[in-house]
């Protein structure tokens, strides 16, 4: 059903019933329990980010010594960022902070080798349906785990000794930090209440990177036109600079002053119009970018995101509900027979009326509202189903009330055809006695 897209089956009370009991039996705790590992991966990186010292200035830090005497000791602080000065503390905490992010790199690597090697569905290891798991989302995670394990190694005796990173450490913990924290959009989707939203962004998102080949094409043809008309300022002079800013410009910052009076290369204190090149082309090329990229795609955009977050807050709970039969199957793979059958009932009590405390799965409400909805439903069917009954009766009624018209008919007609013989015997007995007496 979650392949093929039936929703509509998932959302049958019976299925949604069977997810429910999987999901509180061991499906939350799995996943509850790798929520709360990641969670902390991700503290433990911010944390050593944070605290970590920048490498940018270790080229101030060596020459820290050829500065003057009177150099303040605030800017010797900063440019050292602490790292003179530090106490071993801090040193200890950064420290502790790597083997940790190293600790739980090994543990989020070792799990998904473990999910990638049990598959038993899947058949053998090298085959191409264990392609599958090499999903969007779990390259992702590989990602960050082998970036943040290269992020925190020390590969020379100095960043043992400081903590400091190399220059492409440092940008690689740019860029994982980043994306640790987008990870833990599509680790929270299973969340009760917090999942809808983090599908609505996904989707949204779906539909604009669709729509932004078309965003593209426009976006390079007037970056081309404004770096061919205002190549002599700085925010047009190349074409990568002249992107960037009518991207920039897209979103409503268009700066109108200082790109048509304050910013044309080699003019003086006091700046007219006619000092700006080609001005007349310039402004009424403008007034063409902002009536198309401000106004109408932007509009568009917002307008396909509305219709977008409109189908997913429709379809909200099926979907979440989705996301929940894939977590409850690779979790039930996973399981050993015992364990398997442990978890195997025959049957199971609802109780409607019983109110959630916190943030419960709403699933047990949905179902409610379905089994009240097929009860009103049935009460429905009923009466319809005796409208149709009298409908059936009535219309036996008709037709016999038919048949008796018709045999009416047919004695009238027997009636008036003996009518018509007697009176047509009467007046031949009337026209013999005439001729007799004649």
């Amino acid at each position: 059903m979650v392949k093929e897209k039936r929703v509509d089956l998932l959302g049958h009370p019976l299925c949604m019933a069977l997810v429910r009991l999987k999901w509180n039996k061991f499906g939350r705790y799995v996943y509850y329990l790798n929520l709360s590992v990641y969670l902390m991966f991700v503290l433990f990186l911010t944390f050593y980010i944070l605290e970590t010292p920048a490498p940018y200035s270790i080229a101030q830090i060596f020459n820290l010594g050829q500065m003057k005497s009177s150099l303040d000791e605030g800017l010797k602080k900063k440019i050292t960022n602490g790292i003179s000065n530090s106490s071993s503390e801090t040193l200890i905490d950064i420290f502790l902070t790597q083997y940790g992010i190293m600790l739980l790199c090994t543990v989020h690597i070792l799990k998904e080798i473990f999910l990638f090697t049990q598959d038993q569905l899947a058949g053998p290891i090298l085959s191409w349906a264990r392609l599958s798991y090499f999903s969007f989302e779990n390259l992702v995670e590989w990602t960050c785990y082998i970036l943040a394990s290269i992020l925190v190694y020390d590969f020379d005796e100095c960043q043992q000794i400081t903590g400091l990173r190399s220059g492409w450490q440092w940008q690689i913990g740019a860029v994982i930090v980043t994306l640790s924290w987008l990870n833990l959009l599509s680790n929270v989707r299973k969340v009760p209440l917090l999942g809808i939203y983090v599908v609505m962004f996904s989707d949204v998102l779906k539909t604009f990177l669709k729509f932004s080949i078309i965003c593209g094409l426009f976006i390079v043809a007037f970056s081309l036109g404004f770096q061919t008309l205002l190549g002599g300022q700085e925010n047009f002079n190349t074409i990568d600079k002249s992107m960037m800013k009518t991207i920039v410009m897209m979103i409503g910052e268009f700066e109108y002053d200082d790109i048509f009076y304050d910013n044309v290369r080699n003019a003086g204190e006091t700046l007219k119009r006619s000092s700006l090149p080609y001005s007349y082309l310039t402004q009424g090329f403008f007034l063409v970018f902002l009536i198309i990229m401000p106004i109408i795609i932007m509009n568009l955009l917002v307008g396909l995101a509305v219709d977008d977050i409109k189908a997913v807050q429709d379809n909200a709970v099926l979907q979440r509900l989705a996301m929940q039969v894939t977590l409850n199957l690779d979790v039930e793979k996973l399981l050993p027979d015992c364990l398997r059958r442990k978890f195997l009932i025959r049957k199971e009590k609802i109780y409607p009326n019983k109110q959630s405390q916190g943030w419960g799965d709403p699933t047990l409400t949905r179902i409610t509202q379905i089994i009240l909805a097929g009860r009103r439903m049935s009460d429905l069917e009923q009466l319809t189903k005796k409208q149709e009954e009298l409908m059936g009766k009535f219309k036996i009624m008709k037709e016999q009330f038919k048949k008796v018209y018709e045999e009416l008919a047919h004695l009238r007609l027997s009636f008036s055809t003996l009518y018509e013989r007697e009176k047509t015997q009467k007046d031949k007995k009337d026209v013999i006695i005439e001729i007799d007496r004649s």
